[in-house]
């Protein structure tokens, strides 16, 4: 409820206060129409809806647990970050010497490929959170970027012997199909999938993986798919409003990945994230 000033209980104002007054309220009017993010940061600078960065990307081992149980040693990827509020990149994945858990000449494979697993996909910084004000992080909400049929095929690959092995044993020429069924993220419209995979977004410390803070540049990042959780709170620039989803994969049952990888600029500029 609003009151009313009672000049005899607190005196009068001075003009002094009256303009420290104004000046507090143009910095919170400020602060406040700063909603939204969180933004990718290039060199200083907010990358706007219209920039693009080209990027690179190498990883170590990656997991995929469920149903079956997939080893690829290692990731090469490609893409680019997208300006905007939230921001956003694209990105195309090559797990490679892929073979199920424990079994190295049972071999997974995408069509076209010997032993590696490729993914087209598509994302957006979101927050970890409910509460997007006070994040000191943020993550990158993971969908494919699959159209048709495949509206949300994650990853499709086959399981195959290695030339002289019969390891697969059963599991030979047996496909499997990791599709997306989290949240369906329609605001930014750009997006319009289902999530499936949420990662942190980070920095390499002594070649160990570590939180990225905001406004904190790197000229090589790290994205986590371990422990970033299922739920995360975005910005939807349309309504104007925060939303909760949640992001899950799935592949005869729930399914999930784990890995890390390494991020960097095609320019080898710095760049980070901001609210």
């Amino acid at each position: 409820m609003l009151r009313k000033s009672q000049l005899g209980a607190f005196g009068s104002i001075t003009l002094g206060t009256a303009l420290s007054a104004l000046v507090v309220s143009a910095v919170l009017a400020s602060s406040a129409s700063a909603v939204g993010g969180p933004v990718w940061v290039v060199k200083g600078a907010e990358l706007v809806e219209t920039e693009k960065e080209a990027l690179g990307a190498e990883g170590g081992q990656y997991t995929l647990t469920g149903t079956t149980n997939i080893v690829c040693e290692t990731l090469k990827g490609t893409g680019e970050i997208i300006g905007g509020n939230p921001g956003r990149d694209l990105s195309t994945l090559t797990f490679e010497k892929c073979h199920v858990m424990n079994k190295p000449n049972c071999l997974a494979a995408s069509v076209g490929f010997e032993d590696s697993i490729q993914s087209q996909a598509k994302s957006v910084l979101v927050y970890p959170h409910e509460e997007p004000g006070v994040e000191t992080e943020a993550l990158d909400a993971i969908t494919a970027d699959t159209s048709g049929s495949s509206e949300n095929l994650f990853v499709e690959f086959t399981l195959k012997n290695a030339s002289g092995s019969t390891e697969c044993s059963l599991l030979n020429g047996f496909k499997v199909d990791v599709k997306a069924t989290g949240t369906l993220i329609s605001d930014p419209s750009q997006i319009n999938k289902q999530c499936g995979l949420l990662t942190q977004v980070g920095k390499l410390v002594a070649g160990a993986f570590a939180i990225a803070k905001a406004l904190e540049e790197n000229t090589i990042g790290a994205l986590n798919a371990t422990g970033a959780g299922s739920e995360a709170t975005i910005w939807e620039p349309t309504k104007k409003t925060f939303g909760l989803i949640t992001c899950k994969l799935e592949a005869f049952g729930e399914a999930h990945e784990e890995g890390v990888s390494d991020v960097l600029l095609v320019s080898n500029a710095t760049f980070g994230w901001n609210k």
